[in-house]
């Protein structure tokens, strides 16, 4: 999965939920930007983990999302 983050600080509200263990509201779309095509969505914390900052590449880190509350939208299940 490759995540569509909405803004330049996406990463940066990621890696301050990560720090603060404090919820935020996840969708996953059909189409990143779209707003009636939501498949699931839910509050949830952010565990960022194995992140790798090589000078010249691309910033990898490893994502985990834990459910903190039952979701609103699941059309996966």
């Amino acid at each position: 999965m490759i995540p569509s983050l909405p803004d330049p600080t996406g990463y940066t509200r990621m890696e301050t939920l990560d720090k603060s263990n404090a919820t935020e509201v996840y969708q996953i779309r059909k189409k990143p930007f779209a707003t009636a095509d939501i498949v699931f969505e839910a509050v949830m914390y952010t565990g960022l983990d194995d992140t790798s900052f090589n000078q010249g590449e691309s910033v990898k880190v490893g994502v985990t999302l834990t459910l903190a509350e039952v979701p609103t939208i699941d059309a996966l299940a």
